[in-house]
This record gives C-alpha cells, structure tokens and sequence, in this order.
C-alpha cells in the first residue's frame, strides 16, 4: 500500500519478521550473515551504533564508508567500491552494505536516482542490502519524498530481484521518531530458504511482545480519513512532528552560528550533524602535545 505495488508485486506474508524492534530485526540477521573476523559489514560513517555495537559482539569487520556531505549525505558509488577494495585488500570479505534512509545521524533523504545507483552497486558486488528505513514518516522538507528500496527495486531490471534486500521498520521510530515501545518487522527479499529457515528459529525462540505488536499495527494502520479518531490523531501527529523539525533547526541554527561550524539542514528523521574546521592554532597546540587535533579539542571541551 506504501509504495503502491500491491497487487503487481504483494508482499508475501511469509517473508515479514515480527519483532521487539528494529534493532532485533538487525541483530538476527547479521548474526547469521556473519561467519567471523573475514566478514565485512560497509556501515556509513557517521552511523547509528547499534551497527558498531553487533559487529563488535559477533566479532565481524566493520568496513567505513563516507557519505558526501557536500551533496546532502548522498552515497557515492565510487566511494562505496574504495569501501570493497579496501576490505579485500585487508583479506575481508565484504557481504552486506547497510544504507539509512532517512539518515541517523545525518539527516538526509535519499532522492531515487541515488537509490536505484546503490541497488545496483550491492548487485554487482553480490552484498546483501540493509534498507534502514525507520524514520520514513519523520519527512521535514516538502522538496523531498521517501522512497523505499524495496519500491526502487521491483521498479528496475527483474534480475535486480535476486538482489538480497532487508527492509527495517519500527513503532518507536515510526509515528514520532522517538524511542519507545518495542514493536518492529523485517521484509526480506530475494534471500535463500536456508537463511529464512535461521530467522524463523529465531523468531520462535524469542517471538516478540504482544503490545509492541499493537502499537506497530498502529502504525502501519493509523486512523483512516472519516473514522472517528482520524481528526486527533492527525491533529497530534502533525504537531508532533512540527515539533521535531523545530528542533532540529533550532540545533542547526545554533550550529552555524558557532566559529568554523557547518551544519546541512535535516530533511528528515530528526537530526543534524555539523562538521568543525578546527582553527590552525589548534593544530599547533595538538603537535605540541603529540596528540591528535581533534582529541585535543574534545578533551578541551570536558574539562
């Protein structure tokens, strides 16, 4: 219904992954993808932690990648092939590229074109994709829309579907765009029945709680136009997310405001990250000490 593919190409029930949050949906799979040390993982930087934090525990490579700031945190082919070409020459291989979209921490929505040049890159490269799409309804500019990969997907070439394609959403992230209820799912996408077979073992062992179940029907389902609760509940959640985007610009405007600070404005999810040119007085002061510049500037801030 989302993207409007429901009858040409319906989701098919046995691929959806109910469970206590997104970040389960991530941990399962990457627990089976991952095989040791030699599996690499491309994580943009700057990125959500709970990335660092899993590959950590199951002992996988986290390979860095770096969205282009200048273009709006847009991902750039050519830097995802240094990503690969770095990690092979490490003797790692690289099996999943993960993509958030909105982005966390950076703000950014990915327009289509982008999408569709990363769908093809992950092809070529046979890398399992992790569409990390929680904040899909937390949209701020009216310039930009959310696109899903899976919608991007079915749209290209019917040999892009073999593409092994996991999308992420929540109810936490969902509606308001802040942490809560535990309450998740997976769509999973042109994977082996062998994998399937793992995450449904996984799901039976630790099957999601019953009211984060709710709450993400909620939030697949909200009040529809004429029902009764539709005029609070869209009354709410517009504010709702006014207030989101307030903040986030008032954090950029702050941002940029400060000395050798700049900062994009959020497109969507709900947040900003600003980028500090440290003056060359600091860069002396840090030789001088025989540390890094921007150690010095962060310790100079606690003290």
């Amino acid at each position: 219904e989302r993207d409007g593919t429901a009858v040409e190409f319906p989701v098919d029930p046995e691929n959806l992954y109910l469970t206590d949050g997104s970040s389960q949906s991530i941990m399962y799979l990457l627990q089976d993808i991952v095989t040791g040390k030699d599996t690499g993982i491309l994580i943009p930087t700057p990125q959500y932690p709970i990335y660092s934090a899993l590959l950590a525990l199951f002992d996988a490579t986290l390979c860095k990648y770096y969205p282009d700031e200048e273009k709006a945190w847009a991902l750039d082919a050519e830097e995802l092939q240094r990503a690969v070409d770095e990690a092979k020459a490490n003797g790692v291989k690289p099996k999943a590229l993960v993509v958030i979209n909105p982005g966390n921490p950076t703000g950014q929505v990915l327009p289509e074109d982008n999408i569709r040049e990363i769908i093809k890159f992950s092809y070529d490269n046979n890398l399992v994709l992790f569409a990390d799409e929680v904040y899909q309804d937390n949209i701020y500019d009216s310039a930009v829309k959310f696109i899903s990969f899976r919608k991007v997907l079915y749209s290209m070439d019917p040999k892009y579907r073999d593409l092994e394609l996991a999308s992420f959403h929540s109810a936490s992230k969902g509606l308001v765009g802040e942490c809560g209820k535990r309450g998740g799912y997976m769509e999973l996408s042109g994977f082996s029945p062998a994998l399937t077979a793992q995450i449904h073992k996984h799901i039976q062992l630790l099957p999601p709680n019953t009211t984060g179940q709710i709450a993400l029907d909620f939030t697949i389902h909200p009040p529809a136009p004429g029902s009764d609760s539709y005029e609070l509940f869209n009354t709410e959640r517009t504010e709702k997310l006014a207030s989101l985007k307030r903040r986030a610009e008032m954090v950029r405007d702050a941002f940029v405001q400060l000395p050798g600070v700049t900062c994009n404005l959020a497109q969507g999810s709900m947040y900003v990250f600003p980028k500090i040119t440290l003056p060359e007085k600091v860069h002396e002061a840090a030789k001088a000490e025989d540390v890094a510049a921007d150690f010095l500037y962060c310790r100079s801030l606690l003290v």
